[in-house]
């Protein structure tokens, strides 16, 4: 059994942030317990689901628009990051990293396809097996 656990949590341009007026959100989850609290319509519901290392839906974000996280699975920390550079571009890295702090990203291609490939091996999660 794997043991995951979500350290950083960061949405940058993500539309269904944007009717709160929010347009960067960065989460330290690194405390035991939290808090999410707004009106009906702020957006809770949104980031608990942006809250995987799957990648991005792009529809729901803006051109620039980025998730970033940070976990720590089997005490190895990875940061991923999925980035809409446009409409038909999107590029995902996929880093592990070591104790000294260097990164060494997984996905040299920036393709969705490895990085989903990654997050299948490394975390054990699938879109279907997280929904």
């Amino acid at each position: 059994m794997k043991s995951i656990r979500l350290l950083e949590l960061e949405l940058h341009d993500y539309t269904l942030l944007h009717l709160s007026g929010i347009q960067t959100i960065t989460i330290d989850f690194k405390e035991r317990f939290h808090w999410i609290l707004g009106t009906n319509g702020s957006g809770k519901t949104s980031i608990i689901k942006e809250s995987t290392p799957l990648p991005i839906e792009t529809g729901n974000y803006r051109e620039g628009g980025y998730k970033r996280s940070v976990w720590l699975v089997n005490n190895i920390t990875y940061e991923l990051k999925s980035l809409k550079l446009s409409d038909k571009k999107t590029v995902h890295s996929f880093c592990v990293i070591n104790e000294t702090g260097i990164r060494e990203e997984l996905n040299t291609g920036h393709t969705s396809t490895v990085y989903r490939a990654l997050v299948l091996e490394h975390f054990g999660i699938t879109k279907e097996s997280h929904l």
